[in-house]
């Protein structure tokens, strides 16, 4: 399991033990007619339940995420469409999306509105995605460390087949091309 997908799930177990501490308390104050402190705990309660609904979809789809991987690669540079970078640990590609560090991207999700994978280049040495919802786009530059390229050949296609986006490859038998993704 990633560690994305752990913590994912140590926060959901961590929200529902809030929720039920503060159910309890709620109750006992309800027990001693304390009305304002009852009533105090269960907006708490509404509270931690609607925050725990959604820590419970986050890990749900980090763990679809990390089940279906492409490829994992151990640290990765993202950079956004303002310029702005940084760096994250574990990278997850996959079919429904990208999990970098405890970061969910997902392809598609929201069908035409949501990010959609646009491009991917390979090389020798770097993967690169670019993805994104209209003109904000985001680029992940992802040091792959496949050698062969057989290897990258056979990724390309499971991408192309999965995603429905295809691959470029660069840097093999011709020199790299100007236009990459990243």
């Amino acid at each position: 399991m990633s560690p994305a997908v752990k913590a994912k799930t140590k926060t959901r177990r961590m929200c529902a033990a809030f929720c039920a501490v503060d159910m309890l308390l709620a109750t006992l104050f309800l027990v001693a007619r304390k009305p304002g402190l009852a009533a105090a705990c269960v907006v708490c309660a509404v509270a931690g339940l609607v925050f725990l609904f959604r820590q419970s979809r986050l890990a749900y789809w980090a763990a679809l995420i990390y089940e279906n991987r492409l490829l994992v690669i151990p640290t990765a540079i993202v950079t956004r469409s303002n310029g702005a970078a940084r760096q994250t640990e574990e990278t997850v590609v996959s079919t429904f999306g990208l999990l970098l560090g405890n970061k969910i991207y997902l392809w598609g999700r929201y069908r035409a509105k949501g990010p959609r994978l646009r491009e991917a280049a390979v090389d020798k040495t770097h993967l690169c995605l670019r993805f994104g919802v209209g003109d904000e786009t985001q680029c992940a530059r992802l040091l792959h460390g496949m050698t062969d390229r057989q290897d990258i050949k056979a990724f390309a296609e499971k991408m192309k087949f999965e995603t429905g986006v295809k691959a470029s490859i660069d840097g093999w038998e011709n020199p790299p091309s100007p236009a990459k993704p990243c």
